[in-house]
Parts: structure tokens; C-alpha cells; sequence
């Protein structure tokens, strides 16, 4: 889904972060938009420490949350997936 957005894109400032909870595709719209002077972040953060959270709560282990990215942009991009490619200018989480 690529919904419009409402947003008049000279009310953020450069320094500004915007954020969207979508992890798939990573580079929403929304995303798109803001690439264009503000920093990003994407929802692949947001769902491996949930992940990691979730695994230590319903588990006890303590899982390494690298490897949990790694896989999960292997997932979504293949075995050949760099995490650079799928950053771009984004925020590191």
C-alpha cells in the first residue's frame, strides 16, 4: 500500500527524522519523500527489537539482534542482501 501523503514537504526542516513503522517494502512513500533532506529510519528496527524482546520473554534467551537483521534482510532480499543498499541515508538503529 502507498497511500498519499498529506504532507507539504517544506514543513520539516534538514535536521528533521522522520520515521514510518513499515518494514516491507523498506523505502515507503513516505520514506521517498523525506530522503529528499531529512534523515530516515525504516520499520526494520522497530521489528527486530520487538523480536528480540519477544524471544526473551516467551523464551528466557537472550538473542544477538545483528543476526536477527541480518536475517531478516535476507528474507526480504536474499541471500545477497547488503545492509548498505537497504539503509541508504537512514538512521542506524
Amino acid at each position: 500500500m502507498d497511500a498519499e501523503l498529506d504532507l507539504d514537504p517544506d514543513t520539516l526542516p534538514p535536521e528533521a527524522v522522520v520515521a514510518d513503522v513499515v518494514f516491507n517494502p523498506t523505502r515507503t512513500r513516505l520514506l521517498r519523500w523525506a530522503e529528499r533532506g531529512c534523515r530516515t529510519l525504516d520499520g526494520r528496527g522497530m521489528l527486530v527489537n520487538q523480536a528480540v524482546v519477544g524471544v526473551r520473554l516467551w523464551t528466557g534467551v537472550d538473542v544477538d539482534p545483528a543476526v536477527m537483521r541480518a536475517e531478516l534482510d535476507r528474507v526480504l532480499y536474499g541471500p545477497r542482501a547488503s545492509a548498505v543498499r537497504c539503509r541508504r541515508r537512514s538512521v542506524v538503529p
